[in-house]
């Protein structure tokens, strides 16, 4: 679009890359030759060696030309099918619970958002005969999973810019069904943003189930280090984390993600952290693990969007290596708006 309709006498091309309205990455590249890579009399190596990718930086908030969406109230909308199963309980091996997730979000300013999603189970017969640990965090799950409706989750989020590759979050509200606090996170990017250090926090109260928003007295808090790694050209994404969970056992956790060209995403987790602190049986000695699986809602739509289904399997639902659930993180909101990820897609252009 800037390539047809800028003037004949334009020196250079460039287009800054927002979300929510912050700008992360800037694309230059002179007209000439774009133009000769859009109407194939360029090499593709010669035209990647001739375009700029850049952070925006700090001072730079503001770019003298945007687009004038990016002023108008913009919203996401939709409905997530719900398909939950718990299995292997002493009450009956198969349980499942059936429904829709109506969800909505929205850009209210710079950096900030607003997000909820509400539970309409239509069916659930989960169950359990297993009384609850000592203090349960998460192996109490199940009772969140009936058939009232709530909120699953409800709150805003604000992420700041520090500098050109650092960024602040901070998110106030519920969490999800089972928690409702505030969390902070700063991560700053390093090199071409194939790496990222940071750190993160979370101080929570359990929500009481069968309630609609009703919290308990009690609270509870992580505090986690945090660190990434994208290999690009094999698609692996490894998250390593150290520090306390919320049970109060501390140790690492290792998240490992593999994407696929259509955005699909496939991965792992697995936890090691010291588990004296347990009194049970279940939770002593006990390595948090399971899969999971992200479906991007853009293999179904003909519009864009970053929304993403996400289901994940675990064999056993136990309270060690837990933390809250958050709508986003800085890595996944920024990670796709990086030099190195950006010139490792340059091919995309021509799409």
């Amino acid at each position: 679009m800037l390539l047809f309709n800028s003037p004949e006498d334009t020196k250079m091309l460039s287009v800054i890359l927002t979300r929510r309205l912050v700008p992360f990455l800037k694309v230059s590249v002179k007209p000439d030759y774009f133009e000769g890579y859009i109407l194939e009399k360029l090499p593709e190596d010669d035209f990647f060696d001739h375009v700029k990718v850049e952070t925006v930086p700090l001072q730079n908030n503001k770019p003298d030309f945007y687009s004038a969406q990016d002023e108008i109230f913009n919203y996401d909308l939709g409905v997530k099918p719900d398909i939950e199963t718990y299995l292997n309980d002493p009450s009956g091996f198969f349980k499942s619970r059936l429904g829709v997730k109506p969800y909505f979000s929205s850009t209210i300013w710079s950096g900030g958002a607003v997000a909820a999603r509400f539970e309409l189970p239509f069916y659930s017969n989960i169950s359990s005969r297993n009384p609850d640990l000592p203090d349960p965090v998460r192996s109490d799950s199940w009772r969140y999973s009936g058939e009232n409706y709530t909120f699953e989750y409800l709150l805003i989020d604000q992420v700041i810019k520090l500098s050109d590759k650092t960024f602040g979050r901070m998110s106030a509200g519920y969490f999800e069904r089972m928690y409702a606090g505030v969390g902070a996170e700063i991560l700053t990017f390093f090199g071409e943003g194939n790496i990222a250090l940071g750190i993160e926090g979370d101080f929570v109260k359990k929500r009481i189930p069968d309630t609609f928003l009703d919290v308990e007295n009690s609270s509870k808090h992580t505090i986690l280090g945090n660190l990434y790694y994208k290999c690009l050209p094999l698609d692996l994404t490894f998250q390593l984390q150290y520090g306390r969970f919320l049970a109060g056992d501390r140790g690492w956790k290792i998240v490992s993600t593999r994407e696929y060209n259509t955005g699909a995403e496939i991965g792992f987790w697995y936890s090691k952290t010291n588990t004296d602190n347990f009194t049970d049986q279940y939770n002593r000695g006990y390595n948090d693990q399971g899969v999971f699986l992200s479906i991007p809602l853009n293999m179904f739509t003909t519009y864009e969007t970053r929304t993403k289904y996400e289901y994940a399997i675990s064999p056993w639902t136990r309270d060690v290596a837990a933390q809250p659930f958050h709508w986003q993180n800085v890595f996944d909101m920024a990670s796709d708006l990086m030099p190195g990820s950006f010139k490792s897609d340059l091919k995309r252009l021509k799409e």
